[in-house]
C-alpha cells in the first residue's frame, strides 16, 4: 500500500525556511511569495500581517541581491558602499552568500547595525537564503560600518575641512532619535544645534554577541570611522541603496560624480525636505514616479547611461541603475 505524502511543513510555509533542511519529516512545498490564502480584498489578521511584513523584508533583500548578481557579472571583485544600509542585511548577504562573496562592503548609515538574527543562524550552521536553508562552510564576514550621515559633507573628500565634517556627522549620529514622521531633528540635542539643516536617524544601544560576531554595536570610534570612510569612498567600485530614504540623492550624486556604477531602489520622496528637486520641464518632484524620473535625468546629465528595472517584490520595487561612465563590469546578457 502506497505511503501517504507527508504533511506540509508549517515552518517552511510560514517563513520559507526550515532548520531541519532535507532531514525534515514534513514536505517543503514552494509557494508563490505574492499569493495568500485569502482574497486580496480581504484584510489579513494582525498576526498574518506581521509575518507577511517580516517575510517580505527578507525576500526584498534576496530579490535585490539576485538582481545585482544578474546585472553585474564580477561582484567578487567589487568594493561596495551600501548607502543607508540599515541593519546591514544586504551587505551581510553580499559578503557571505556563496554565489556573491563580494570583495568588500562598507555600510554607511548613522543607525546601529543589527545582524543578530543572521549571526544566530550562522552560529547554528545555516543561513536563510530565500529558498529554504543553505549550510555555509566558510567563515562569517561582517561588513564595515561607518556611523555617519551620507551627504556632500561626508563624501566630498577634496577639502581641508573634510575630517572636521566627518567628526561632526559621527557625533550627531550618536545623539539622534526616530519619530513617527521618519527622520527628524532632535531639538534637545546639543550637537544638532550647530547644524539646523541636518537630518537624523534612530540610534539604539547595542550588545556584543559572545563567541559569534559583533551583532549590534556602537560602531567604530571617530578616527577609525574617518579612516574607514575615506578608504571605502576612495576605492569604491559600486554604489548601492536599498530604500535609502533621504540619502537617495546623495548616493546617485556621488556615483555620477565619480563615474561609478550604481543601483538604487528609491522609496519615500520627502517632497517638503527636498523641495528644490525639479524635472527638466520644471515640474516639482512630489511623487515616487517623478522621483524615479528625476534620478534618471540626473544620471543622464552626467553622461552615463541609466536604466530602470522592476524587481519582483512588494512595495517600492523600481530600481534605477547604471554601469557608470567607467563601468566595473558589463551586464550579463
Amino acid at each position: 500500500m502506497a505511503q501517504p505524502p507527508p504533511a506540509p511543513c508549517r515552518h517552511f510555509e510560514r517563513t520559507g525556511a526550515c532548520r531541519y533542511g532535507d532531514a525534515c519529516a514534513f514536505a517543503h512545498i514552494a509557494r508563490d511569495t505574492h499569493a495568500t490564502s485569502t482574497s486580496l480584498d480581504a484584510p489579513l489578521p494582525a498576526r498574518a500581517r506581521r509575518q507577511t511584513r517580516k517575510k517580505d523584508s527578507r525576500l526584498k533583500v534576496v530579490v535585490f541581491r539576485r538582481f545585482l548578481e544578474r546585472t553585474f557579472n564580477n561582484l567578487s571583485d567589487a568594493r561596495i558602499v551600501d548607502i543607508a544600509g540599515g541593519k546591514g542585511v544586504l551587505s551581510f548577504e553580499l559578503l557571505n552568500y556563496a554565489d556573491s562573496r563580494v570583495r568588500d562592503v562598507c555600510v554607511i548609515d548613522p543607525r546601529v547595525m543589527k545582524l543578530s538574527r543572521q549571526s544566530e543562524r550562522w552560529s547554528r550552521g545555516f543561513h536563510v537564503s530565500g529558498r529554504g536553508t543553505t549550510p555555509m562552510t566558510h567563515d562569517v564576514r561582517i561588513p564595515s560600518h561607518c556611523r555617519v550621515f551620507f551627504n556632500r559633507d561626508t563624501f566630498s573628500l577634496d577639502d581641508d575641512s573634510y575630517a572636521e565634517r566627518v567628526r561632526a556627522s559621527h557625533a550627531l549620529a550618536r545623539s539622534t532619535r526616530w519619530c513617527a514622521s521618519g527622520l527628524v531633528a532632535d531639538d534637545n540635542c546639543d550637537d544638532y544645534s550647530a547644524n539646523k539643516d541636518a537630518r537624523v536617524r534612530v540610534t539604539q544601544r547595542g550588545v556584543d554577541a559572545p563567541n559569534v560576531v559583533i551583532t549590534e554595536d556602537e560602531g567604530m570610534g571617530v578616527e577609525d570611522t574617518l579612516t574607514t570612510l575615506q578608504e571605502a569612498l576612495t576605492n569604491a567600485t559600486l554604489v548601492l541603496g536599498m530604500h535609502p530614504d533621504q540619502a537617495t540623492d546623495a548616493a546617485v550624486t556621488f556615483a555620477c560624480e565619480r563615474g561609478l556604477p550604481f543601483a538604487v531602489v528609491p522609496c519615500c520622496v520627502y517632497a517638503k525636505e527636498f523641495s528644490r528637486r525639479r524635472l527638466r520641464d520644471g515640474t516639482q518632484v512630489t511623487t515616487h514616479e517623478q522621483l524615479c524620473t528625476y534620478l534618471m535625468e540626473k544620471t543622464s546629465a552626467s553622461g552615463a547611461e541609466v536604466r530602470m528595472s522592476t524587481l519582483d517584490m512588494r512595495g517600492k520595487n523600481v530600481v534605477i541603475w547604471s554601469l557608470g561612465a567607467k563601468p566595473m563590469c558589463r551586464p550579463i546578457e
